[in-house]
């Protein structure tokens, strides 16, 4: 940081998965190695790695690593969220140092929400005493007012260490879903059925759905054919052609 403050890039990139490779040789020693770059979760990751020989030898092993930073923000939002919905946007900051620290939160919305008096849309500064290791919950008043997206802009932190999180949520439509079906049976080449649709529906909310099914089970032949002519002959296998033999 200088005389323009921190230059911070938004954690935004969160994954579950952070690297995968189905094909990795080792040396002639056994080894191998990899690199990647871990996506903005802070949290624990866990390794796993399986080896293979040609011979279908198999090895398994883990182990584990953590992502963290000396300020830490998470994000506490609600699951859903539709339109014309009031929340409170909260935000968790825990300061992973030894020491106490003053930090100064600010949390910004963009999207469809509900403007304040002056035209601008909600936004929030405050400071706080953060103990060490210990959480502090930010909250920003809310009120959505279309569909759409919305999405928060968090920066915490002091002169020692700053965090600054990106997050956005999906404003659905608020509706009200009625469901009707009918049954029947027939044995003609065709059938109809009138269908009604409600008054004032919301355009794109409404969906017509046929199924249609035999009385008589058929089209099995495929099948059974498939399972004649598996190529793989293990034992689990053959168990599995023998069954549908005995079915057929």
């Amino acid at each position: 940081g200088g005389a323009g403050g921190f230059d911070l890039g938004m954690r935004s990139l969160f994954k579950f998965v952070a690297y995968w490779n189905p094909s990795i040789r080792v040396d002639s020693e056994g080894k191998a190695e990899i690199r990647f770059q871990v996506p903005d979760n802070l949290t624990g990751w866990r390794v796993l790695a399986m080896a293979v020989t040609p011979e279908d030898r198999m090895g398994l092993g883990e182990t584990g690593f953590k992502v963290n930073l000396p300020t830490e923000i998470r994000p506490a939002l609600p699951n859903q969220v539709t339109e014309g919905d009031s929340f409170e946007a909260g935000f968790t900051v825990m300061n992973r140092t030894g020491a106490a620290r003053d930090i100064d939160v600010t949390v910004q919305v963009d999207g469809p929400v509900e403007k304040l008096p002056a035209g601008k849309a909600p936004a929030l500064k405050q400071q706080f005493r953060a103990e060490p290791f210990k959480r502090q919950t930010v909250r920003l008043p809310v009120k959505t007012t279309a569909p759409g997206e919305i999405t928060f802009t968090v920066q915490a932190g002091d002169a020692v260490d700053r965090d600054a999180l990106r997050q956005s949520i999906e404003v659905l439509r608020r509706s009200s879903p009625e469901t009707a079906a009918v049954y029947g049976s027939t044995a003609e080449g065709k059938t109809s059925e009138p269908v009604v649709f409600p008054l004032n529906m919301r355009p794109g909310s409404g969906r017509l759905d046929v199924t249609v099914s035999p009385s008589v089970i058929g089209g099995l032949e495929g099948v059974f054919q498939y399972m004649r002519d598996y190529p793989y002959i293990c034992w689990e296998q053959k168990l599995t052609v023998g069954v549908m033999a005995a079915f057929f």
